[in-house]
């Protein structure tokens, strides 16, 4: 189904920011925005996002992949992921202006990606979906602890680590070591996060559940089973009641991807990712796909 791709570029507020386009099938009438943060550009770790695109494409879905302003390739002053409204609607006009047959668009973002879709798609009502991955909120006061108790605690349960030990093959003073630092980052952390957290302006955690609160159309959920960041954001939806009712009452699925790193950088991992995507995109916003 995969047509050529096309590499384009687009203004920004004057920046000039490059693309690709991955053209799918003709008649498509929803595309796919891939919104990536910072420090990250469009290609995406392991090539994630080319791969990902390519396969959606295949699947009938238009993609578009770009810089955002001082990444990559991307002319201009660097931007936070938090000031990616005019990325995402120059990107969204070049992709509906590219191909006149998409009225609808489903933004899609790994981490601080995702965090800026939650923050944006409510804003442009031809936002169909999102497709949010191990989104990111780190900015959150507990955030700097939940690595600790995640993952600390999950090494001390498995049975490997204690024949390591029994076998002298840990070198235990190093792992002491590397919590006793982690102990002490994550209070850092904490101090200057409470230090902030009175400022007028919101947090970018709060903006993304107002933003979520905002948003009446459907919302997938890729969680990698093996990634403290997805599993930080689906306890702060446990933990948190602002979190919890947001989430409870937004049109939100959820996938565990089982054993996959943040970046789903197994090709086995990422296939399985691209499956829920495609079926998500099929029953949800009523895309015609073919599986890959």
């Amino acid at each position: 189904m995969r047509g050529e791709e096309e590499a384009l570029v687009f203004d920004c507020l004057g920046a000039q920011l490059p693309g690709v386009l991955h053209p799918g099938a003709e008649q498509a009438d929803c595309g796919v925005l891939v919104v990536v943060g910072g420090p990250q550009y469009r290609v995406g770790s392991h090539r994630q996002f080319v791969v990902m695109a390519r396969a959606l494409s295949t699947a009938g879905i238009p993609v578009l992949r770009f810089d955002c302003r001082g990444m990559g390739d991307g002319s201009g002053e660097r931007v936070s992921f938090e000031e990616l409204d005019a990325e995402i609607d120059a990107a969204v006009a070049t992709l509906r202006s590219r191909l006149p047959k998409i009225r609808r668009v489903v933004l899609l973002g790994l981490c601080d990606g995702a965090s800026a879709a939650l923050i944006n798609a409510h804003r442009r009502d031809d936002v169909a979906g999102m497709i949010l991955i191990n989104p990111w909120v780190r900015g959150n006061a507990d955030g700097a602890h939940r690595p600790l108790r995640q993952y600390y605690l999950a090494r001390l349960r498995q049975g490997g680590l204690w024949r390591k030990v029994s076998a002298r093959q840990l070198k235990l003073f190093r792992s002491v070591g590397a919590f006793v630092r982690a102990l002490a980052d994550a209070g850092r952390q904490r101090s200057r996060f409470l230090g902030t957290a009175r400022l007028a302006e919101p947090a970018f955690v709060d903006r993304m559940r107002v933003g979520l609160n905002s948003f009446d159309r459907p919302v997938l959920l890729l969680v990698s089973g093996d990634d403290l960041t997805g599993q930080e954001f689906l306890e702060l939806c446990r933990s948190n009641p602002a979190w919890r009712t947001a989430v409870e009452t937004a049109r939100l699925r959820t996938r565990i991807v089982d054993g996959a790193d943040h970046t789903m950088s197994s090709r086995k991992h990422l296939d399985e990712a691209v499956r829920e995507c495609v079926t998500w995109l099929h029953e949800e916003t009523g895309a015609s796909v073919q599986v890959p």
